[in-house]
């Protein structure tokens, strides 16, 4: 039940739907064989199960101000070439 193992109850508590661990597992597959799978390719099936259901968005967090000194300048030569 610890969010720290890898276990299904503790990638649940750590916030993984189970669309995720379904898609992760399908890509998987199942086999009888020994083999390792990279933690990178859970993170890959997490992430684009989410870019199709979340919104996106970007903000400044610490913003700076910026004074353009020559910008009737510049837009004057755009507009006369």
């Amino acid at each position: 039940d610890d969010p720290r193992m890898p276990t299904i109850s503790g990638l649940r508590r750590r916030g993984y739907t189970k669309d995720i661990l379904n898609s992760f597992c399908n890509d998987v597959g199942a086999t009888r064989a020994l083999n390792v799978v990279e933690m990178e390719k859970l993170f890959q099936s997490a992430r684009l199960n989410l870019s199709a259901t979340s919104r996106r968005a970007m903000a400044a967090l610490d913003p700076i101000k910026v004074t353009i000194t020559n910008f009737k300048e510049e837009s004057d030569k755009l507009k006369e070439g």
